[in-house]
């Protein structure tokens, strides 16, 4: 098994820290082997900026993601960019609020209201640890619990209930709505 994730939007959306949690939600805590890299712009917020997690079974020999199984698109303009770079069975999830226009086969965007989910968990920036955990449900490269692990691990403690509480919503969504199972 190798699962290839990316997470793509803007400076400031916590693509990277999705990144982060992922690949030690799946290494350090579910037991595969697990790289994470990035690229950001070199300005504050608002520039490009994406994360990519490679997930296997076995040592790698090339870490790096070069053609994604999934896509989180959080923006537009990496939507464009990126969502014709996906596998030819890969997954691309968008939140319909951010990213507006899907020019790809219907079949292949999965539409997850992240940032609406992380509003109610109590904070919209909390809209990466929803994709975070939507992703492990989809592919089953962590648990719910490894996901937590993760989020307990990174995320600053003024921050850790409300990160939790959307990584648990977003996996609820994506087990129920999306995979038609209850959670």
């Amino acid at each position: 098994m190798r699962t290839e994730v990316r997470f793509a939007g803007d400076g400031g959306q916590g693509l990277v820290l999705a990144g982060i949690v992922l690949a030690e939600a799946a290494g350090v805590y579910g037991g595969h082997y697990a790289s994470q890299s990035q690229f950001y712009a070199p300005v504050i917020m608002g520039g490009p900026s994406y994360a990519d997690v490679v997930i296997s079974d076995s040592d790698t020999a090339f870490p790096w993601g070069t053609s994604p199984n999934v896509l989180v698109a959080l923006t537009q303009r990496s939507f464009d960019h990126f969502a014709n770079r996906v596998a030819d069975d890969g997954l691309v999830l968008t939140d319909p609020s951010l990213v507006p226009e899907r020019g790809i086969r219907a079949d292949r965007v999965v539409p997850i209201p992240a940032r609406e989910i992380a509003e109610r968990a109590g904070a919209a920036k909390a809209a990466n640890m929803v994709c975070v955990a939507a992703v492990a449900a989809l592919t089953g490269v962590a648990t719910l619990e490894h996901v937590q692990k993760a989020i307990d691990a990174r995320v600053p403690g003024r921050l850790l209930d409300a990160n939790r509480a959307a990584a648990k919503q977003g996996w609820d969504y994506a087990q129920k709505v999306l995979c038609g199972r209850e959670a």
